[in-house]
């Protein structure tokens, strides 16, 4: 009777073992991070995407640079966050507090407020609208102004714009075309020592180099 009943509890312990569940085999890393990317547009050469707007642009926009100010402002081409647009900046600028804004080291002199941004807006949804009417909305009416000290166009789908408001100066640049998702801006707010540099700021500005609409 005890032989039996142990070679029931053996037979039932060998079915056990056969009926165990095959173990899954975790997915590597690899395999995980494979399944994962997407495709990416390539980034572009800066060497090569520069080319023109450091032949034709950047030696006029540094000459206008006063000589007093020749150490501390230097502009070179830079891209924007998403590649879209090449601005002509001060090279030895840093990130400020708000993202996308470039502002001067602290030893440099250049006041406090002194600023420069350079990107694209949409203006709610991004789609064809009237450009220059959310140009003026957006960039030019947010603006301090007790003066404007110029207004004008940039070719035939753009508009500078320099206001005055106590001892700051705002520089406002956009440039859009009709059926584009979205207009281009350049900001520089100018205190101290480097408005001496307005007309540098205004050029560089006005050079904005569209690389993609979309």
């Amino acid at each position: 009777m005890r032989l039996r009943s142990c070679l029931l509890v053996l037979a039932l312990f060998i079915a056990s073992a056969c009926h165990k569940p095959a173990r899954t085999e975790p997915k590597s890393a690899e395999t995980g991070l494979a399944a994962a990317a997407t495709p990416t547009q390539a980034a572009p050469d800066p060497e090569a995407e520069f080319a023109d707007i450091r032949a034709r642009i950047q030696p006029v926009v540094n000459a206008r640079v006063p000589v007093a100010l020749v150490d501390k402002l230097k502009f070179a081409p830079q891209f924007d966050a998403k590649s879209r647009v090449i601005a002509l900046v001060p090279e030895s600028w840093v990130m400020g507090d708000t993202p996308g804004t470039l502002q001067p080291p602290p030893d440099a002199g250049l006041g406090a407020a002194t600023s420069m941004a350079f990107g694209s807006g949409c203006d709610g949804r991004c789609k064809p609208k009237n450009w220059a009417e959310s140009f003026d909305q957006v960039e030019v009416r947010r603006v301090p102004v007790q003066e404007i000290e110029l207004d004008e166009p940039i070719g035939t789908s753009g508009r500078v714009v320099v206001t005055r408001a106590g001892g700051v100066r705002y520089v406002i640049a956009g440039i859009w075309k009709p059926d584009s998702a979205r207009y281009f801006f350049c900001r520089a707010t100018l205190e101290g020592a480097a408005i001496d540099a307005l007309q540098a700021f205004v050029g560089a500005c006005r050079a904005m180099d569209i690389r993609r609409w979309q």
